[in-house]
């Protein structure tokens, strides 16, 4: 649809931003704002340029939020760059950082920093209409009800690129032919499949996030019955105990989910499979000393009999690569219900229905972290489990058994350590680290450093870090570790990737609890992952990658259906190897 304003906000002024919209819209000002008009299939940056690029004015809700936001602060440029019209509503007496205040120098301002916010909003409407050139109010071309029913149906057109200038295009086709016709001789002249001088390097893959939409977590788990070999779950969407948690609940509402256009979405090829040359035999590996670069893809270790493939993300500052694990490996909870017994705790039983923003005022610490299991990283069953090679896990804490997981799915007591079926040679190569752990409010005591808790709120990757620099913290040694929301952020999202995940073949056959195979669709093979980063107002929820790796989210420790990608450091990079380092053929050690 057509719009002449485009709304930018932190997610932290959310509330504020649709209450604009709403009245805009109610004026007949078409608008433009994210995440209801992103187009399902679109990439979500492509989506902002094109909105802005079609606008004629920018309102930016300011706040001590969007005045720090990284997401805003590149909007507010784009705006400047195309020449639009931006009005700064601003919603809390705060002044530009020096690099907004670069780009809003010479802008008037409109405050609304006294209540009665309605009245605010009937200014700005006059000074939009007046900039628009509009004479009077007129009713909108498309109620905002309307439009977000078609979208819900995919119903309404999806806006076609702009065309290309001409000699661009030329350009672009003449840069594609001179490729090819270099590729054709690369092939035809029978080179070594492997040259040191010409590593193949390959960068992360990105993924396409779409339009998010609230749905009913019992209808996402009406097949966590399905185990194999398990008792039969009582979780169909029809039974009124079914717990209001699950696949990407939020805290306070029904779990998001995005959804894209219903276009197929190829996935990157299984881990573990042996590269192939055109004949279907085995491709001939040339060992080469490679010194890892980021991007690189490395096959190291095994899991339920298969190789990990994993990506280098980082290279610390003594030369050790920072490997993440490419695909999901496995499902399972972060930390079982600590007293035993899932949504049991001394004679009481958890409250399903009650709705999420009053659990924690009912409910004690002791009770939640009993009954939902704890957030806390250092003894959770996840970080006992990646770092032990032993073939019986010692857990410090109630281990994850079946009748301390949710409804005694994906349970892992009896499972070997993450570490025990990788060779001596290979656990040597892999370093111990200490670093930062976030704390919850509830584990301040133990605190190193910082003064606040982590104030999280299911967030964009832009917003995710709001004060986390202050936040409490302490220092835990790993060998094997789950990211962090801050080695997330830095290490792919800046880099300018999502934190897109698939699952590995086996990872989805060893799945009992049936998340997988309801979400699945709706994300094109994507799915959810945990962070080892707590949501630090709470003593049992922990922060997850939502399905297509644009937004982070946080929910219960004990639930079963989260993935698992485990993070390590090598002690160093310069490594004897096979292969061309890329995804289809990753290093092998030699």
């Amino acid at each position: 649809m057509a719009h002449d304003v485009f709304i930018s906000y932190s997610f932290h002024d959310k509330q504020v931003a649709d209450a604009i919209c709403s009245a805009l819209e109610n004026a007949g000002i078409r608008c433009w704002i994210a995440p209801r008009d992103v187009m399902p299939g679109k990439e979500w940056g492509e989506a902002i340029v094109d909105a802005i690029g079609a606008s004629k004015i920018m309102v930016l809700v300011f706040s001590s939020a969007s005045n720090n936001s990284q997401q805003v602060l590149r909007e507010v440029e784009r705006a400047v760059h195309k020449n639009l019209i931006i009005v700064p509503f601003r919603i809390e007496n705060v002044l530009p950082t020096r690099s907004m205040e670069y780009f809003l120098y010479s802008t008037h301002w409109l405050d609304a920093l006294t209540p009665e916010l309605e009245k605010h909003i009937d200014v700005l409407i006059d000074v939009l209409y007046k900039l628009l050139g509009n004479t009077g109010k007129k009713e909108p071309e498309i109620s905002q009800e309307t439009r977000q029913t078609a979208q819900d149906k995919e119903s309404l057109p999806i806006k076609q690129p702009a065309r290309r200038n001409r000699a661009v295009l030329l350009v672009v086709i003449g840069i594609l032919a001179i490729g090819l016709a270099v590729y054709v001789f690369i092939t035809m002249s029978g080179r070594p499949a492997v040259q040191q001088s010409e590593v193949t390097r390959s960068a992360l893959a990105d993924s396409t996030p779409g339009t998010e939409t609230v749905t009913n977590a019992s209808s996402q788990l009406s097949g966590a019955q399905e185990t194999a070999g398990k008792k039969e779950a009582n979780a169909t969407g029809a039974d009124d105990s079914q717990p209001a948690e699950g696949p990407g609940h939020a805290a306070g509402v029904n779990p998001p989910v995005e959804m894209t256009n219903g276009t197929a979405h190829s996935e990157p090829s299984p881990a573990g499979r042996a590269p192939e040359q055109g004949n279907g035999a085995p491709q001939e590996i040339q060992e080469v000393k490679i010194q890892l670069e980021v991007g690189d893809y490395i096959r190291f270790g095994r899991y339920n009999g298969q190789p990990i493939d994993w990506v280098v993300i980082h290279i610390n500052d003594s030369g050790q690569p920072l490997l993440l694990s490419s695909r999901i490996l496995t499902l399972k909870p972060f930390d079982a219900s600590e007293s035993g017994t899932y949504n049991q705790n001394a004679g009481v039983t958890f409250d399903n229905k009650m709705p999420r923003d009053q659990v924690y005022s009912y409910y004690s610490i002791e009770e939640l972290r009993a009954m939902k299991g704890s957030n806390a990283w250092a003894n959770s069953n996840i970080r006992e489990w990646l770092n032990s090679d032993q073939k019986k896990v010692n857990y410090s804490t109630q281990p994850p058994s079946v009748e301390a997981v949710w409804y005694g799915l994906n349970d892992y007591d009896k499972e070997s350590g993450f570490l025990y079926n990788f060779t001596d040679e290979e656990k040597a190569m892999i370093q111990k680290v200490k670093h930062k752990v976030t704390l919850s409010e509830t584990d301040k005591g133990k605190a190193v450093g910082g003064s606040v808790p982590y104030d999280f709120s299911r967030a964009s990757l832009d917003d995710v870090l709001f004060n986390i620099d202050d936040a409490y913290y302490m220092e835990v040694e790993d060998r094997v570790f789950l990211l962090s929301v801050e080695e997330a952020i830095a290490y792919l999202y800046d880099k300018g990737h999502l934190l897109t995940a698939y699952l590995t073949d086996e990872a989805i056959r060893r799945d009992e609890s049936g998340w997988y195979k309801h979400l699945k669709n709706q994300a094109g093979g994507a799915f959810m992952w945990w962070l080892r980063t707590p949501n630090a107002q709470t003593p049992c929820e922990v922060c997850i990658v939502g399905l297509e790796g644009n937004y982070i989210y946080s929910d219960y420790a004990v639930l079963c259906g989260i993935g698992v990608r485990p993070a390590l450091y090598l002690c160093a990079s310069s490594l004897a190897v096979g292969g061309t380092g890329t995804e289809e053929d990753p290093y092998v050690l030699k």
